[in-house]
């Protein structure tokens, strides 16, 4: 299955128990601010991690795939958290 890469300005990484992700989460999405999460243990056994060289080694790709195939390009990122 293809689906769209989202550029996401901000990284969310989290655990199953992680109770202030979802308000994060909330206030970013108010504020039309592009974010990614990534569950830790979710990786690598669902998630997992997509890189690409070009094919004269000019350029490099780096991005996440979640357990629901939704893909993010990391190459923008500003802000982990």
């Amino acid at each position: 299955m293809t689906t769209k890469m989202s550029n996401p300005a901000i990284l969310i990484v989290i655990t199953e128990v992680d109770s202030a992700t979802e308000s994060v989460s909330l206030k970013l999405t108010e504020r039309g601010i592009p974010f990614f999460r990534i569950n830790t243990e979710q990786f690598p056994f669902f998630s997992k991690i997509k890189n690409e060289l070009s094919e004269r080694h000019e350029s490099f790709g780096f991005g996440l795939e979640d357990e629901k195939s939704s893909s993010a390009d990391l190459n923008h990122l500003t802000s982990i958290w």
